[in-house]
């Protein structure tokens, strides 16, 4: 059973996904005051907040998603890094043992690419495509916000989970769409 701290932190997440989302659709504050009350079967909140609560409560979901994607963008760089590392040392060894001339071009090539690939991850403004960093993120947010209104054994099949890094698809099939339908009105 949820105590009523829990409650209350279930609600404000479920807030701020509705904000960020009703924001991003581009639907001005006061209307969107509007729509938060209506029933959630019919897509609303079930109870009026005031059009600057929800404001604030979009900008701190969006803040919360960019820090998140800042920092799985820094982990996927960092990954990418002691890969290049792990490359450039590949390289380094074939190039001490290449003897003839044709396999010494080779493996010096090698090396250089290697060096220079390494070189652009260590700069300041390096690149790293984002695609698996933010679906990453995305399903951490969505799995922290089902961790906060789950009952305590489902909370463990979501953790379990996310360390073996499944799919919150397969999460959520397990789950049953009935369940997940069911928290918001529990939480009315």
């Amino acid at each position: 059973m949820m105590n009523e701290r829990e409650k209350i932190a279930a609600r404000v997440l479920i807030e701020e996904r509705w904000s960020a989302v009703s924001a991003a659709a581009g639907i001005p504050p006061t209307r969107r005051s509007d729509l938060a009350t209506l029933p959630v079967s019919e897509g609303g909140l079930g109870r009026r907040i005031h059009h600057a609560t929800l404001s604030s409560r979009a900008t701190a979901y969006a803040e919360r998603q960019r820090q998140r994607i800042e920092d799985a963008r820094q982990d996927e760089l960092d990954l990418r890094r002691v890969e290049a590392e792990l490359a450039l040392d590949e390289a380094d060894r074939r190039l001490g043992q290449a003897v003839s001339g044709e396999d010494y071009e080779r493996a010096a090539r090698r090396y250089d690419r290697a060096e220079a690939h390494l070189l652009a991850l260590k700069s300041d403004d390096a690149r790293v495509p984002l695609t698996r960093a933010i679906r990453r993120a995305v399903e951490i947010d969505i799995a922290l916000e089902l961790d906060a209104i789950l009952p305590d054994d489902q909370r463990a099949d979501l953790r379990r989970s996310l360390l073996l890094e499944a799919p919150l698809a397969a999460f959520a099939g397990r789950l049953g769409a009935r369940a997940l339908d069911s928290v918001p009105e529990a939480l009315a």
